[in-house]
């Protein structure tokens, strides 16, 4: 992607039984991908861990203060207002093409460390493609949390069930306050 990241969108495709993941930059190019069901389930724990390592979260050596952290700055990091403003379908072009390419795995690079363990600044997304493209963002913790959120949302559209709590993999459950008698 050559332009800087301006918007992040994503929707449920019920026909395709998929997230439609878009990205835009503010020179008008857009990119276009499927998310399935497995990739979303692999995808989400490994950014669950990657959240627990930037900001804040990463300062506790607590787990469970980790994860409530997590929870935290997501709504510090990505406040629902954020995504209020409609997503600008205007592309000017379509560096991959304006059909979907369907991600089937992603890396992620780390900042460059240096001094305080280089918590703030950017790294790198990579999505890997099924057609063989690796489309790489630069990612601080505002897109990491984002993406979060907007799996998060779009989740009780898709009916795949999975259970998307900031902090948590799959198949973990917040710990729940004890009952007072």
């Amino acid at each position: 992607m050559t332009g800087r990241l301006h918007q992040l969108h994503v929707e449920y495709a019920p026909a395709e039984d998929r997230i439609l993941l878009k990205f835009n930059t503010v020179d008008r190019q857009e990119l276009r991908f499927w998310l399935t069901r497995k990739f979303v389930k692999t995808f989400w724990d490994q950014l669950q861990i990657l959240l627990a390592d930037v900001g804040r979260a990463g300062t506790q050596s607590d787990p469970a203060a980790k994860k409530a952290m997590v929870g935290f700055e997501q709504e510090k990091a990505a406040p629902s207002e954020r995504f209020a403003q409609p997503f600008e379908d205007d592309p000017a072009t379509f560096p991959l093409g304006d059909k979907p390419l369907l991600v089937t795995g992603f890396s992620y690079t780390p900042p460059k460390r240096s001094g305080s363990a280089g918590r703030g600044g950017i790294g790198r997304i990579a999505f890997e493609t099924e057609s063989g493209h690796e489309v790489g963002l630069p990612a601080n913790a505002v897109l990491l949390h984002s993406l979060s959120k907007m799996l998060i949302d779009i989740n009780p559209r898709t009916g795949w069930d999975l259970k998307l709590t900031p902090g948590y993999s799959l198949g973990e459950e917040p710990a729940r306050p004890a009952r007072m008698h």
